[in-house]
């Protein structure tokens, strides 16, 4: 049995794919289905095919993977495959006749034949002469002049770019910081702002002051008294001392023991327990021994205690002190406005060398008061708090006195405004920092934007340079860039023209 394979297109219909296999000479067509194609998806749609291959005498089968469209296949008896060498191998089971199951689909069948004749009819009559190769190459043609039609209109882009000529705006004004504000002032008064700087560091100097410091013990001798009826022995190291204030002390040398009997006595040697010239004292000063002993013996030295020298040395003096953390402290003032000076903006304004505020974090002497020593070193660091004027308050307040100052028909050039004070900077009782100030910016004449790109729509490049320059007459000549380079008229739509002042 002779076997043909129709290959359908995703934009055929019901009706193109009749006429298809209209055109067959085989009993089994195989119509492969391609994918996403709604029109086999419909019941409907495939009872009419199926009606169609009965009327011609032809069994169907469809080649689909389309699950619904398998699905009403099989409820109608038309065999699928999944590939076309199936469908040419396999036997086909011969389908039911096309049986209506009831008048209203037989209605619904005859009412869509009649609609889908008409179509063809109205196709087959429709304007014969749009079949025709002029007529389509004229349509064709009308559609790439669209196209060009709209390229020229949206892809040329121009760039404008004009050269005013600039003047200097310039004014005075009196320049007020003060402690307590919290916003500028259209009068010339802005807040003070504080920044903090840290900063550490050393310093030495020789020392000035003087101390004396002890250098040899005095020595001497002391003279024990039993006051006992019985032998009493003097230990070594036993201390004898004055009463009278200031108290010296003295420590015994050699060990002794004194004879029984009161009023017997021995003579033992003795000397200082600290050294110095302090404790040379006269006779008869030592009248007592310390401890127990003391209720047995009596002490007195019979001579002068003497032998006791001292020396001079250099030390720290509370003077070198106090010099010293005043010449650091400079230093380092310094040291943090340097780098206050540093680390601000070119628009801040340094109103003060000197800080409003100092805090100590640390200060270390060494060695400490009084100590002997031929130098003095302190570590100090310290917090420096600045008072100063803030660049981003003076543009502002600057920027606001020029725009309220501007000359008629002119605006400001993107250019920076100068700031500058004319004198210096002078405190004020009430800690408010004051200056006259000079400020300066470019000016340019006001160009209206929206005007020149209504001038030089569509215009030639040439025309449109001849009216911005009559409009405009700078020194500097109009520069108009295109894109494309070679496209030679400027755009239709002011969207594509982008304009910028240079000066």
């Amino acid at each position: 049995m002779k076997t043909q394979i129709i290959q359908l297109e995703p934009h055929d219909d019901s009706l193109s794919t009749r006429d298809k296999m209209g055109w067959a000479r085989a009993s089994r067509l195989i119509l492969v289905l391609p994918e996403r194609n709604k029109v086999f998806q419909n019941k409907l749609e495939q009872e009419l095919i199926l009606r169609h291959a009965q009327k011609i005498g032809a069994q169907i089968a469809f080649v689909t993977n389309d699950r619904l469209t398998k699905t009403y296949a099989k409820e109608l008896s038309i065999p699928t495959f999944h590939t076309i060498t199936k469908a040419t191998k396999s036997e086909w089971k011969n389908p039911d006749s096309f049986i209506f199951k009831d008048q209203h689909s037989l209605q619904v069948h005859e009412k869509y034949s009649e609609s889908t004749q008409k179509i063809k009819q109205l196709r087959n009559s429709s304007k014969p002469w749009t079949n025709t190769f002029i007529a389509r190459l004229f349509i064709f043609s009308l559609g790439v002049l669209a196209v060009l039609t709209l390229a020229a209109t949206l892809l040329p882009s121009a760039k404008i770019t004009i050269h005013p000529d600039p003047i200097q705006q310039k004014m005075t004004f009196y320049l007020t910081a003060k402690p307590q504000l919290e916003k500028i002032r259209i009068t010339g008064e802005i807040p003070i702002t504080q920044q903090t700087i840290r900063v550490q560091g050393e310093k030495s100097r020789k020392t000035t002051g003087i101390i004396t410091i002890p250098l040899s013990i005095a020595e001497g001798e002391v003279l024990l008294t039993n006051l006992t009826d019985h032998e009493v022995d003097i230990p070594l190291g036993t201390i004898v001392t004055t009463i009278n204030a200031p108290i010296h002390r003295y420590q015994i040398t050699r060990l002794g023991s004194i004879p029984a009997g009161a009023g017997k006595t021995l003579t033992l040697p003795i000397k200082a327990l600290v050294a110095g010239s302090s404790e040379n004292i006269p006779a008869n000063t030592i009248q007592s021994i310390e401890g127990a002993l003391g209720l047995e013996v009596s002490a007195a030295n019979p001579a002068n205690i003497k032998g006791g020298t001292d020396q001079s040395a250099p030390a720290v003096s509370k003077v070198d002190q106090e010099d010293l953390f005043s010449d650091l402290k400079t230093e380092l003032i310094q040291q943090a406005f340097q780098q206050l000076s540093i680390s601000t903006g070119k628009d801040d304004l340094l109103l003060d060398k000197d800080p409003i505020n100092i805090s100590y974090i640390r200060s270390v002497f060494s060695p400490a008061l009084n100590e002997p020593s031929d130098t003095v070193k302190l570590e100090l660091e310290i917090e420096a708090t600045f008072a100063l004027g803030s660049g981003n308050n003076i543009l502002q307040l600057a920027n606001q006195l020029m725009n309220a100052n501007i000359p008629k028909d002119f605006q400001p050039a993107n250019t920076s405004i100068q700031t500058q004070c004319l004198n210096a900077i002078q405190k004020n009782e009430n800690n408010s920092y004051s200056c006259k100030m000079e400020i300066s910016r470019q000016i340019i004449p006001a160009i209206d934007l929206e005007e020149i790109q209504r001038q030089v729509l569509l215009q030639p490049i040439h025309l449109a340079r001849q009216r911005i320059q009559s409009i405009y007459p700078f020194q500097q000549p109009v520069e108009i860039l295109m894109t494309p380079s070679w496209w030679n008229f400027l755009p239709a739509l002011p969207m594509q023209i982008a304009i910028q002042t240079v000066l």
